[in-house]
């Protein structure tokens, strides 16, 4: 059963059409011109309005505009029922957003298949944008709580620490407390960060237009800017000594800025953290079947065959051998930027230890 919403001026058309509708199980709502029949739309917000164009008050075309206006109706299919078959009033209805168009007279099979076609599109459509959703609402329903309760644990529990003994606290243990929670908060923004990102990335993926937006990004001297990181990162992590990089290509890339720092520093980071102090993280690139590959080679204790195909589970793996956050969330998000822009990440155990990272990017031709 649809809500349907039907704006015609001729009573006995108007009527024959509502109770057809009804017969077939449908919520009917009725209106008589173009101007009650867009307050009626507001109201009810119905799952298909049909709609004379040549009505009293205000035409087709206006309520029509009314509808786009609004960002609860602009969405909503319209079937034009018209008595002209004039080209120019067909096209000037389908450019302001009609889905389709009916000439009257019309038989009841006509009208029946068309009221179908257009609810179906309407739930392909609708089940298109809800899929990506569920799919957000299902890792934060199994990741979120977990995320947000450690670091927030720690916080709280400095917090108390500081406020019940903040009298007989050394200058010491208060900077210690200190460190404790500015810790754990940048661990909770980052966890929120990535979350963010991820329902971001999902909507792109969810979008044909979207993908093409972000598909004609380019990022120019990626060289520059993955050494530059990198080696703050090794800083960062005390690590410097640790850290051989070696790059020896630059071509522009097919992917903005902002998400190819995103994933090859999701990248260097698990290489830093799954590796211990002394064993060396190494970065390097080449030019691979048309794509550009920055490789991060790590010592650290790799992954299982199984934990590889289980990346994009929104799963972290070995938390309870490691007291740091897991592999799991950050290896998703670069496998889904990779993916966006016609890239991938592979995923290999090293020969002997460690996992070598590869994430692989369009170039930019001229051509492209």
């Amino acid at each position: 059963m649809a809500k349907i919403l039907v704006i015609e001026n001729e009573k006995a058309l108007r009527d024959d059409i509502a109770d057809l509708l009804e017969l077939e199980g449908h919520d009917v709502f009725v209106s008589s011109n173009g101007k009650e029949g867009l307050e009626k739309a507001l109201q009810e917000t119905p799952d298909l309005i049909i709609s004379d164009i040549m009505m009293p008050r205000m035409d087709g075309f206006e309520m029509i505009k009314g509808l786009k206006q609004n960002p609860e109706t602009s969405t909503i299919p319209v079937l034009f029922l018209t008595a002209k078959a004039e080209r120019s009033d067909i096209r000037k209805g389908m450019t302001l957003g009609a889905e389709d168009y009916l000439t009257k007279p019309f038989t009841t099979d006509e009208l029946i298949r068309a009221i179908d076609t257009m609810l179906q599109k309407q739930a392909r459509l609708r089940e298109r944008f809800i899929t990506p959703l569920r799919t957000i609402q299902e890792a934060i329903t199994h990741s979120l709580p977990h995320e947000f309760h450690t670091p927030l644990s720690g916080i709280i529990a400095s917090g108390e620490l500081l406020t019940m003994y903040s009298d007989e606290l050394t200058s010491s243990q208060i900077k210690d407390l200190g460190k404790s929670i500015l810790s754990s908060g940048q661990r909770l923004h980052r966890v929120i960060e990535h979350y963010l990102l991820f329902a971001q990335l999902e909507i792109i993926e969810s979008s044909n237009t979207r993908l093409a937006e972000v598909r004609q990004s380019v990022t120019e001297f990626p060289r520059g800017t993955v050494e530059s990181f990198v080696e703050d990162e090794g800083r960062r992590q005390k690590r410097e000594k640790d850290l051989a990089v070696e790059l020896k290509h630059s071509p522009p890339l097919k992917i903005s800025r902002e998400h190819f720092i995103y994933a090859f520093s999701e990248l260097i980071n698990n290489s830093f953290k799954f590796s211990a102090a002394g064993q060396e993280v190494s970065v390097t690139d080449g030019i691979e079947n048309g794509c550009y590959a920055l490789i991060f080679k790590d010592a650290g204790p790799g992954m299982t065959e199984e934990e590889i195909v289980n990346v994009g589970q929104h799963k972290q793996f070995r938390r309870t051998e490691y007291e740091q956050q897991g592999l799991g969330m950050g290896l998703t998000l670069a496998a889904k930027i990779a993916r966006i822009y016609d890239g991938e990440l592979q995923l290999t155990p090293g020969k002997e230890f460690g996992l070598v990272q590869k994430l692989l990017v369009p170039i930019k031709t001229e051509a492209a």
